[in-house]
């Protein structure tokens, strides 16, 4: 009979690495825009980010978009664009 751990090794779990992903987004783009935003809160699909988040906070991150986007880069997250 094969453990967990094997099974484990051979697949991998749905559903991590975008919980990693948008782990590290909502940490950088809390940093840039100095207000807390959780992972929970984020959606990322093909380079566009959905956020959940109060609609002034949305205007914050969209004026250093250019920021945001670098700084995801260097992670190598892509944006395109943010909702």
């Amino acid at each position: 009979m094969k453990s967990l751990r094997d099974l484990l090794l051979k697949h991998k779990v749905p559903g991590v690495e975008e919980a990693e992903m948008r782990r590290m987004c909502a940490a950088i783009l809390s940093n840039v825009t100095s207000v807390s935003i959780l992972p929970k809160q984020i959606k990322y699909q093909d380079g566009i980010l959905s956020l959940s988040v109060p609609p002034i906070v949305k205007s914050a991150l969209l004026m250093k978009f250019e920021r945001a986007q670098a700084a995801l880069s260097e992670v190598n997250i892509t944006v395109r664009e943010i909702r």
